[in-house]
């Protein structure tokens, strides 16, 4: 599996009973963009709390980790795709970016805290924003990453990374895969 967002992570905990699963992460931690979330003004129309974020994120991983789920964190795939060799199944998991070049604007925003500003967490408040940066500003990766897949594996593309969207459905769409029986098992 690749990426260790809240919906990788989802997926991994609903698969790992009987299968031997392993998510590559390429940052250092687990949580993906969630950890951004936490600091929007509003999350899934509730006033977001950063601390819920992470304990949410830990669990998940705990979760994981408890049902012997495998991580490997700081995996960059592109530079070694012959670490999913071994795999019957891959997943992808790997969420959104930023398009236009709002990927620096954006996380400055939320690290200093100026999304919470007054006027700025009015207009982030407002319906026409917060639809135009969870949609149409962002768009799924799973196109760059599909490539990694060598013949005979079977790929799965679950949350952001098959459409840029909120992470209820994120989480959905892992559902929806463990679900139907998609994965990367060995």
């Amino acid at each position: 599996m690749i990426g260790a967002g809240t919906a990788g992570l989802t997926y991994a905990s609903l698969v790992a009973d009987g299968n031997d699963i392993t998510v590559f992460e390429k940052t250092a931690h687990a949580g993906g963009a969630f950890h951004y979330a936490a600091k929007a003004p509003l999350f899934q129309e509730v006033d977001a709390n950063a601390q819920s974020f992470t304990r949410y994120i830990a669990n998940l991983e705990a979760a994981c980790r408890f049902k012997g789920v495998t991580f490997h964190f700081g995996a960059d795939l592109s530079a070694k795709p012959e670490l999913l060799a071994p795999y019957d199944g891959i997943v992808i998991a790997t969420g959104a970016e930023y398009r236009f070049g709002l990927k620096t604007f954006v996380a400055w925003m939320l690290d200093t805290g100026m999304a919470r500003a007054p006027g700025l967490a009015r207009l982030f408040a407002s319906p026409a924003a917060r639809e135009w940066f969870y949609y149409k500003a962002r768009r799924g990766t799973a196109a760059r990453n599909v490539r990694l897949a060598r013949p005979g594996q079977t790929l799965t593309v679950i949350g952001d990374a098959a459409r840029a969207g909120k992470s209820k459905q994120a989480i959905a769409s892992a559902f929806e895969a463990a679900l139907r029986g998609g994965g990367a098992m060995r």
